[in-house]
């Protein structure tokens, strides 16, 4: 009996492995596709090194355009210190600081030992709020001006952006709910929870756009699986970026798939299974 199993399981091995190669290799060839077809030229510099999507060669292409001056970053919502916005940067010579309120700091302290000892990266774990986000700016003394804020909090990320004042970068990478198409306000209301998977989290691009401009910056991208926004401060864009400001040629629709296998798995369908909780209506928005 045992043999039989051991057949059969290896069968099943055999196929779900064959089955995941098969998602990756159409996956890279949907994903070039979608860059050469691209509208935005942004997007078709799209590359995945340690980025969880297309991000590293967004961000190299737009600081290729808008050039650097102290090579800073801050990134909060860092992960596991295995796929981040950051790590390239890190590799390129620059430094900056990761927060996490994981249990990611010994890992940190592993990786990126050396980083850390020619204090060209600082780690600390906390959990960021809209509260106590500028004072962590003061306690790490991070400077009023860096090149790159990268947040991804998983739901509370414009509010976080909205209350920062303590250091001002030239690029902020956020994370934008792709449910809502161009045009249409959503914010959901400032949590303490964990995301639940659904499509009910965060804010929409054009939410997050109208504050971008508030506080002095301009969407000029946003990677092809729906993702991550990109803004520019004004003073920087001049005549660097097609269509930049222009939401309806730059959002993205949500096409999670070209990233993540789930076979039958109910996760596959992460960010698409709509869910209601509480927001803020379109005009107490501030």
């Amino acid at each position: 009996m045992r043999g039989v199993f051991t057949k059969y399981y290896l069968r099943l091995q055999w196929f779900f492995n064959y089955s995941r190669n098969m998602w990756h290799l159409e996956s890279a060839k949907e994903i070039e596709r979608l860059k050469r077809e691209a509208v935005n030229p942004l997007n078709r510099f799209e590359h995945k090194i340690y980025s969880q999507h297309g991000e590293d060669g967004i961000i190299r292409e737009i600081f290729h355009r808008i050039g650097t001056t102290s090579k800073t970053f801050f990134e909060f919502g860092a992960g596991s210190g295995s796929e981040n916005n950051t790590i390239v940067l890190l590799l390129e010579g620059w430094h900056g600081w990761w927060i996490d309120g994981g249990e990611y700091t010994a890992v940190y302290n592993k990786l990126f030992k050396t980083s850390i000892e020619h204090n060209m990266l600082v780690v600390a774990k906390k959990m960021v709020t809209s509260k106590n986000i500028n004072d962590i700016v003061h306690e790490l003394a991070i400077p009023h001006e860096i090149d790159l804020i990268s947040i991804d909090i998983d739901g509370n990320d414009y509010y976080v952006w909205q209350a920062l004042a303590a250091t001002k970068p030239r690029v902020v990478v956020i994370e934008y709910n792709a449910a809502y198409p161009p045009g249409m306000h959503f914010l959901q209301d400032e949590s303490v929870t964990m995301w639940d998977g659904s499509n009910f989290f965060g804010s929409s691009l054009h939410t997050l756009t109208e504050l971008g401009k508030k506080k002095g910056y301009t969407l000029v991208c946003c990677d092809l699986i729906g993702g991550n926004a990109f803004f520019v401060r004004n003073d920087l864009v001049g005549d660097k970026f097609e269509f930049a400001g222009d939401e309806s040629k730059i959002w993205q629709s949500p096409k999670y798939y070209l990233y993540y296998y789930g076979g039958h798995m109910p996760y596959v369908n992460y960010g698409h299974v709509p869910a209601m909780g509480k927001w803020v209506p379109h005009e107490k928005i501030v």
